[in-house]
């Protein structure tokens, strides 16, 4: 009689139990511009998310969105990919072929052989950036010295 009532009782909070409903909550990046294709996401460690996007990089404390990339005088940023943490940031490519590592929120400027699209940066254990173009090839680097990694097929990545 015993396993009857709690198997009964089972049964009933079974079908009164519900699931977790997901929660989405639309964020608008930049009210005055509707025409912004976000390209990448990246979370810093400290929680930070950073958007690379067609109009820069913007940065998201949870709160709002700031535009990282205009506030130092680089609108004309499209960043395509982002990778970290490095250093005390994060690096960013764009779609100019140009490679930055974000300190504190300021850019600067990593010298690189190529200049096509940069499509993906990853930086593997051993600390070694690597960097996926768009018809230039893949290529890493290792201290300041970068390689071209010679053999593929295809240079478009």
């Amino acid at each position: 009689m015993k396993s009857i009532f709690w198997q009964l009782m089972f049964l009933i909070l079974g079908f009164s139990a519900r699931a977790q409903q997901p929660f989405f909550r639309e964020l608008v990046i930049d009210r005055q511009d509707d025409d912004i294709k976000t390209n990448t996401v990246f979370q810093s460690p400290g929680g930070l998310i950073y958007l690379g996007t067609s109009k820069g990089l913007f940065r998201y404390d949870g709160f709002d969105f700031r535009n990282l990339s205009v506030e130092n005088n680089r609108s004309d940023l499209q960043i395509t990919a982002i990778a970290g943490p490095y250093k005390e940031g994060f690096c960013t490519g764009s779609e100019k072929g140009e490679l930055l590592v974000w300190i504190a929120d300021k850019p600067e400027r990593i010298p690189a052989p190529f200049h096509s699209p940069v499509k993906s940066l990853f930086f593997d254990d051993n600390n070694v950036l690597w960097v996926a173009t768009y018809g230039e090839g893949l290529f890493y680097r290792t201290g300041n010295i970068w390689h071209r990694l010679a053999g593929l097929p295809d240079p478009f990545i």
